[in-house]
């Protein structure tokens, strides 16, 4: 017994020694068993002096280098400090087999920080694992049809605004007048007037577009002229209130259908009412 002390006690000295100079875990624990049992085999020989010696010193060697550089597992995660990529990871987090946290929806936001799970793949999302709205209208943007829509603007289900009326009215050249008697002016002001009257709890943006003819700084200020020419009359002519609508003018950056045609020109002249939340 004594034998065995002493040569326990000399064995400590490399094994020790071995793991404190490891850089991988699993190596350290390699070289310490490989390492003690050499170690105590040379005691061994030396102390007992006989191969006998040598066998028992290599087997209490190798078993103190086992016990001292056992494979870890520091952060509790089932995982093993030799294989876990992830080291640290929070108690009771789910982890894969490399003791990463999990990541069901692949969006790069671990499960237990993701606020948003299941999002589609490929889908740009910010921290919290939830996918982008850049205008805020609700709908995200990996399906929103119409980006940038403005604040406060009622959407569908594809982000686009919901149009109440669309009007061809009819203004004056280069003006802002409204031409009642030409086209279809008169029933497009009537019948906006109709369902602003019927809807009394909707708020309304007026938009003002027009076509392409003129420059662009041009066009905005005269799409913004006449939209808040159609609010006024709908305030003057329909008693509609005025808190209930507000007007832009969004000049030729929005046109439904291509310019290249003067019919095309004369659709893309238009003024809408935008539903408001």
């Amino acid at each position: 017994m004594k034998f065995l002390r002493g040569l326990f006690a000399i064995c400590l000295i490399p094994v020790i020694a071995g793991c404190s100079s490891s850089g991988q875990v699993i190596d350290g624990w390699s070289n310490c068993v490989i390492g003690g049992a050499a170690a105590g085999a040379a005691a061994g020989a030396v102390v007992d002096g006989g191969a006998p010696g040598a066998i028992v010193g290599a087997g209490v060697g190798a078993f103190a280098g086992a016990i001292l550089c056992g494979d870890h597992d520091s952060d509790g995660d089932g995982v093993p400090d030799s294989a876990d990529r992830c080291p640290d990871t929070p108690k009771g987090v789910a982890v894969d087999a490399n003791g990463c946290p999990v990541d069901s929806d692949g969006d790069g936001v671990a499960d237990y920080q993701d606020k948003c799970p299941n999002t589609p793949a490929g889908t740009t999302v910010d921290a919290n694992g939830c996918t982008l709205d850049s205008d805020g209208d609700g709908v995200p943007n990996y399906r929103d049809d119409c980006p940038g829509t403005p604040r406060g603007t009622a959407v569908d289900s594809n982000g686009c605004a919901v149009k109440v009326a669309i009007m061809y009215i009819h203004f004056a050249f280069d003006s802002a007048q409204i031409m009642l008697d030409k086209g279809d002016t008169g029933p497009s002001l009537a019948k906006a007037i109709q369902l602003l009257s019927e809807r009394p709890g909707d708020r309304v943006r007026i938009v003002g577009h027009t076509d392409n003819v003129g420059s662009d700084s041009y066009n905005q200020t005269l799409s913004e002229r006449r939209a808040a020419a159609v609010r006024q009359y709908l305030i003057d002519n329909g008693g509609i209130n005025a808190s209930r609508m507000e007007s832009e003018g969004r000049g030729e950056s929005q046109p439904s259908v291509s310019n290249q045609t003067e019919e095309g020109r004369a659709q893309n002249r238009r003024v809408e009412l935008e539903l408001l939340r």
